[in-house]
């Protein structure tokens, strides 16, 4: 089995680009968690969808458009929350089954072939390119490059805002820019997991690491892990039994928290 990863460059693609995207979820997934921004998420990747769209119809590479429709749903939403006249949970609420059913109206309209649009709800990570490759691997060092320098602040914010914003964080330029690297990494991350499977592999690792973890700094240690080991054994568990990569990591991932969520009982 092994031998026929290493042998096929479509399979080393598919395997390289379910490490890197399960690494780049798992951690950026910690700080999604502690600031309960999980239907943000799921918003931001419905929101991929028309950006899709829009791409197929206008005859432009469709990651290109829905990278810059996520980026412009991200800013708007921080915005909307920064101006606090309407929820943000409620906005999100009604932004995404617009922005889902307003993508399957723009697919309907392309006139001949229509891309599968299975490959955009639960990912294509077969066909994953080394532009990619490279694209995510981008991507990821810049999420994560900002991450590791804003370490300390962005941990304040996760645990008191308001004592934050007092010592001299700049707490709505934060905000802004951890959207946006979040809707890169979410965008980024489609053509592994999909649409509807994306923010579950930002979720659940961090979810499960909390189950274990100690302290702050384990939670990021064991996200990171958990991310890694449920990507590569869903990649090789969808390979043995010819299933949806996507679905396989995200099944593979519910299992660990299971089990983090049984160790933490019995702790």
């Amino acid at each position: 089995m092994f031998e026929t990863f290493l042998q096929y460059p479509f399979l080393q693609r598919a395997m390289l680009a379910a490490v890197l995207v399960g690494l780049i979820c798992a951690l950026m997934g910690v700080f999604v968690v502690f600031n309960k921004m999980a239907f943000f998420v799921d918003a931001l990747a419905h929101s991929a969808l028309t950006g899709i769209a829009i791409g197929i119809l206008i005859g432009v590479a469709p990651f290109w458009t829905a990278l810059v429709f996520g980026v412009l749903v991200a800013v708007g939403v921080v915005y909307i929350k920064s101006k606090g006249k309407i929820e943000t949970d409620t906005a999100l609420g009604l932004f995404m089954p617009f922005a889902m059913a307003l993508g399957i109206l723009l697919l309907q309209l392309k006139s001949g072939y229509t891309p599968d649009l299975m490959s955009f709800l639960f990912g294509s990570v077969l066909a994953v390119s080394w532009i990619d490759l490279i694209i995510i691997l981008v991507i990821g060092i810049l999420s994560l490059g900002w991450l590791y320098t804003y370490y300390k602040d962005l941990v304040f914010m996760a645990f008191d805002r308001e004592s934050a914003l007092v010592s001299g964080i700049k707490i709505n330029q934060m905000d802004y820019w951890l959207m946006v690297l979040l809707s890169m990494v979410v965008i980024a991350s489609l053509q592994v997991a999909g649409i509807i499977l994306v923010g579950a592999m930002i979720v659940i690792p961090a979810a499960s690491a909390k189950n274990i973890a100690r302290n702050f700094r384990e939670v990021v240690v064991y996200s990171g892990i958990i991310g890694l080991v449920g990507s590569v054994t869903g990649m090789i568990l969808s390979y043995v039994f010819d299933l949806s990569s996507g679905a396989v990591i995200v099944m593979t991932m519910v299992g660990i928290y299971l089990v983090t969520f049984v160790l933490r009982r019995n702790q």
